[in-house]
């Protein structure tokens, strides 16, 4: 994608608005992605004087990293700018086999939640299945570790868009579940900010 000025007059107007002068597809890859996503935003307008209005909004934002159902990782080539040494991390199949959201523990193994599968999935770094943990509830979407050990490892749950009747069957659906685990998860950075 090139922007050289064509439209606006500078290259970075042109970016700003969103006008390419060239666009070329050099790969077509069809993945399976999903992410999740919460937006919310609420607003009111403040009369302080009558040549004076204060719009006062406040604005939240979620989303997850996209997730590719198979969990395929690929390294990118900056120099090149093309995807290298494509290889699967691990492999799944079927409805209720799809990773969502997950966290690493302190010796590099990944914990997925699948959502729709009601569980949680250990695996080695190499992508091998160590343990499964059930859920109550059919969608787990976020595995993270706390605790000031970093060994309770939290799990959300979906009930958005979920039918009634998987709700009366699993009525934990919704909440924040956590299990204590034997190797401590990895800390997050902290905002600086």
């Amino acid at each position: 994608m090139n922007f050289d000025n064509r439209f606006t007059g500078r290259a970075t107007g042109d970016l700003l608005m969103g006008l390419p002068s060239q666009l070329a597809l050099t790969s077509l890859t069809v993945v399976d992605q999903s992410q999740w996503m919460n937006f919310y935003f609420i607003q009111d307008d403040f009369q302080v004087t009558p040549s004076l209005t204060l719009n006062v909004g406040l604005r939240y934002e979620f989303a997850t990293p996209p997730l590719e159902k198979d969990d395929r990782l690929v390294n990118f080539d900056p120099v090149s700018g093309t995807p290298t040494r494509p290889r699967t991390f691990a492999h799944w199949s079927g409805e209720t086999e799809r990773p969502d959201g997950g966290a690493v523990d302190s010796a590099g193994n990944y914990w997925t939640a699948h959502y729709r599968g009601g569980k949680v999935v250990q695996l080695s770094p190499t992508g091998a299945v160590l343990a499964e943990y059930p859920v109550p509830a059919r969608c787990p979407t976020m595995c993270a570790f706390g605790g000031p050990d970093l060994r309770t490892l939290y799990v959300t749950s979906a009930t958005n868009e979920r039918p009634a009747d998987e709700l009366a069957r699993f009525p934990c659906s919704g909440g924040i579940f956590t299990m204590r685990v034997d190797v401590p998860g990895l800390p997050e950075p902290h905002f600086a900010g």
